[in-house]
């Protein structure tokens, strides 16, 4: 996780590529996208879209029995940028 953290915070796409498998699946209300392409277009759209994310890796609760991932960024199409976050 803290190897995907990293890649999306920096945008590093080739860096996904290390931690995905040849046979890596998104699955999405729109259809699954399969494979390392399918990874780093992911990350490049949500850095298009929010170009100053900011992931980090944390617990959401003393009591969460694993990481969760959370991510802030500032993004408004209607009114500029705003803060928003959002937890995995």
């Amino acid at each position: 996780m803290r190897a995907y953290v990293d890649a999306l915070n920096a945008g590093d796409l080739a860096a996904l590529d290390a931690i995905a498998a040849d046979d890596f699946v998104i699955h999405q209300p729109a259809g699954d996208r399969r494979g390392k392409g399918a990874l780093r277009a992911f990350v490049a759209g949500v850095r298009r879209l929010l170009p100053d994310i900011e992931a980090r890796i944390g617990r959401s609760s003393p009591t969460t029995p694993s990481p969760t991932a959370t991510a802030s960024a500032s993004c408004s199409p209607t009114k500029g940028p705003t803060r928003s976050s959002a937890v995995a």
